[in-house]
């Protein structure tokens, strides 16, 4: 089951709806983008599998034609951050099971730092300075924000906790 990332101009004003300008195929469908300088960092995931899915990254720097840098499998995945501090660039991906932490820097070779397990579904990840939001759900639980503190990519420490079961519009 695959999937496309559309390439569309939105800053022209004279223009009253987005003009296509390019297209890539991906292996499954897209969930959520990220842009990072000439790159898309796209999550996937296969709605008719449990486990197909990942990260691809996307060279968009001539935006008529975007190519595919990699594809990472990782399972489902879900949202997403980049983060560029100098010239390190990570990638958060929400991705099943954990949060999964790899250094983008090389986009055609992205590395892993870091798969915490948070003993739920992985639906979304915001990281802001050194604190990353992760948003996740469990069966017993219900859906939880947790905290974490990213400043060591390879040991990124849960913070805090919070359980919203039971609120309304919440499962």
């Amino acid at each position: 089951f695959a999937g496309s990332l559309l390439i569309a101009s939105l800053d022209d004003a004279g223009t009253p709806q987005p003009q296509r300008l390019g297209a890539v195929d991906l292996p499954f469908s897209a969930e959520d983008v990220e842009i990072s300088d000439n790159q898309a960092y796209v999550t996937t995931q296969n709605p008719g599998a449990t486990d197909d899915g990942g990260l691809s990254i996307v060279e968009v720097q001539n935006p008529a034609a975007p190519t595919v840098a990699v594809n990472v499998p990782l399972g489902r995945s879900f949202g997403l951050d980049v983060v560029k501090i100098g010239t390190v660039r990570t990638a958060y991906v929400a991705a099943e099971e954990s949060l999964r932490l790899f250094d983008v820097s090389i986009p055609q070779s992205p590395s892993p730092l870091s798969a915490p397990d948070l003993c739920g579904r992985v639906l979304d990840v915001d990281v802001e300075g050194t604190l990353a939001a992760v948003l996740l759900t469990r069966v017993a639980a219900g859906c939880e924000l947790v905290t974490m503190d990213v400043s060591n990519h390879a040991l990124p420490a849960e913070r805090d906790r919070m359980n919203f079961a039971g609120s309304p519009g919440l499962p």
